[in-house]
């Protein structure tokens, strides 16, 4: 009898302190278009990739307050910090990187390159500003900051 007892009041408590969601459904940049998140932020603001019939490819996006904008880069947007700031890479890539890193903040897109090479993918950031990522350069396939081979 106590064991029934104890799940019951388990189940009782666990029911009272349950958390409840909003679900929201991000609007995409085109109707009809496939629309991908990869990372929010403490404020809400989400980022990722949507497909843009004008433009005809997957661009780097940022919803915030209900409302899509393109950061104007075919590629995708993979962190944001409480700060605004929004990290990714061009290209085509949804997992590994295959364009150049960027960050971008209040409408201005700067561009990061690469460590060297070919390819550059920008893939977190802190609220401090740092950047971690991954690129091809003096290494095989390093790390931003710092610079490690793996």
């Amino acid at each position: 009898m106590q064991k029934l007892l104890g799940i019951t009041l388990f189940l009782v408590s666990a029911a009272l302190n349950a958390a409840t969601y909003n679900l929201t459904q991000l609007q995409s940049l085109s109707a009809g278009g496939d629309s991908l998140a990869y990372g929010l932020n403490d404020n809400g603001t989400v980022v990722g990739q949507s497909y843009n019939s004008t433009t005809a490819q997957l661009e780097a996006v940022v919803w915030s307050s209900g409302t899509v904008v393109s950061i104007g880069v075919k590629g995708l947007a993979r962190a944001v910090n409480n700060s605004g700031v929004v990290i990714g890479e061009t290209g085509t890539a949804t997992l590994l990187s295959d364009g150049e890193a960027f960050m971008w903040q209040a409408g201005a897109y700067t561009n990061l390159g690469t460590l060297g090479g070919s390819i550059a993918g920008a893939y977190d950031i802190n609220e401090s500003g740092v950047i971690t990522g991954i690129s091809t350069g003096a290494c095989t396939r390093c790390r931003f900051v710092p610079c490690v081979q793996i």
